[in-house]
């Protein structure tokens, strides 16, 4: 990401806050405008860790791993593509709601 970004925060008719980080179209949501920017903070914490993961090669070969990011796309169809990715993958695994909560937590807390 670059070093300079605009994050816009704005205030529904409910109350609640949304920021939007404009370079990459991820959002952050809450009922203050604290809150909002660390659910945002949250999400792009976790991209950032996804896309060093995805630039690691394996050693043996060279070749790029399976989460590996196309720069030919935009954030938000990176995004879009990681989370069809993750979807998928829990139903074919037949993951229970549990677990999945479990690991929502997990990658907030982290």
């Amino acid at each position: 990401m670059s070093a300079e970004t605009t994050v816009t925060v704005t205030r529904s008719d409910d109350g609640r806050y949304t920021a939007v980080d404009a370079e990459t179209g991820a959002f952050g949501e809450g009922d203050s405008k604290v809150d909002a920017l660390a659910d945002l903070l949250e999400l792009l914490q976790a991209f950032r860790k996804v896309e060093e993961a995805s630039s690691k090669t394996t050693a043996d070969t060279g070749v790029r791993t399976e989460t590996s990011v196309d720069t030919d796309i935009g954030p938000l169809e990176r995004y879009e593509r990681l989370s069809a990715r993750i979807q998928n993958r829990v139903h074919e695994e037949d993951t229970a709601d549990d677990v999945v909560e479990d690991a929502i937590e997990w990658a907030r807390s982290q």
